[in-house]
Parts: structure tokens; sequence; C-alpha cells
């Protein structure tokens, strides 16, 4: 829901994509929410239905249930989170439209990164808001945040350029 006010806040088009979310969730529904560990969490999704699906999946499948739309229904019913948007039908669109789990683990590193992309616009504009505070606790915030950012930023470029390049280790006596 944040991101959501975030987006009607300062007007952006967050980054998602609405159709690698439906196949993620189709192929849990196809395979029986295969084994592949995919690293996703409920808030990597950017649809709230999305995410409400997702917890029921991960739901029936700790139960140790078969992973499939009448039981996934069935979970989001006792959660009370069961609607005419997330009703059986959708659920069962989810798994027809999906015609395989061939791509499903790039598909979830999609997801995840779009998602980390949404944390970072979420902090920039809470940085934004610090800004426009115009006091001194604010401006300390932003300004220490800012810094160890690029730092971290400064960091990890350094650290991948050593991973490219372990010469350059040589050149630094390492």
């Amino acid at each position: 829901q944040r991101m959501i006010d975030l987006e009607e806040k300062a007007g952006l088009d967050l980054p998602h994509d609405t159709g690698l979310e439906q196949a993620i969730l189709g192929g849990y529904l196809l395979n029986n929410g295969f084994d592949a560990y995919l690293d996703l969490l409920p808030s990597d999704f950017y649809h709230n239905n999305h995410r409400l699906i997702y917890e029921a999946i991960l739901a029936v499948k700790a139960r140790g249930d078969v992973v499939e739309g009448i039981n996934v229904a069935a979970e989001l019913e006792k959660r009370e989170d069961f609607s005419e948007d997330i009703g059986l039908s959708y659920i069962m669109m989810l798994a027809t439209n999906t015609a395989s789990i061939a791509n499903i683990k790039s598909f979830a590193k999609e997801v995840k990164d779009m998602a980390k992309l949404r944390q970072a616009i979420a902090l920039a504009q809470e940085l934004i808001d610090h800004a426009k505070a115009k006091n001194k606790i604010a401006s300390d915030v932003v300004i220490d945040t800012l810094s160890l950012l690029t730092s971290d930023a400064t960091e990890q470029k350094e650290e991948k350029e050593r991973a490219i390049h372990p010469e350059s280790l040589a050149d630094e006596g390492i």
C-alpha cells in the first residue's frame, strides 16, 4: 500500500511487470508450488492481489497441501482476502495463461530487482520529504543518509571492479 501512496503522491509510475508476477503465480499453481527456491517475499510483488495470492500459496505449501487453485482460493477465503478481484476465476486464469515454468527463476529475479528499485524510490522520496522540512535535524538526516549511500555505492563499484580485473590487486600491492 505504501508504494501505491508514493506513486500517487509523487506522480511516479513505479517499476513493475504485471505479466511476470502473473507468470510466477501461475507457475506455482501449475507445478504444485514447485520446489525451486525463488527468493521472493510477498512484498516483492507490486500488486496487492498478487501479494495476497503468493501468501496463500506459501501457506498452502507450508501445510503440505497441494498448491492448486481451489486450495489457494480456500486459503484466501479463510484469511478473508477472497473477493471478485482475487477469486477462483482469477486464480484459475493465472494457471491457464502460464505456458511453462522454464524461465521462472529469471522472472523472479526481475520481480525482485523491480522491488528493490521501488524501495530505492521510496527511500529517495523520504529524503526529499526530509529535505523539504527545512530544519537542522532533517538536513542532517538527508546529508548523513546520502553520504552513507554514496560510500556504499563506491565500495560496491570498487569491489566489482576488483572482481572483474583481478590484476588491479597486484597494482595495489595486495
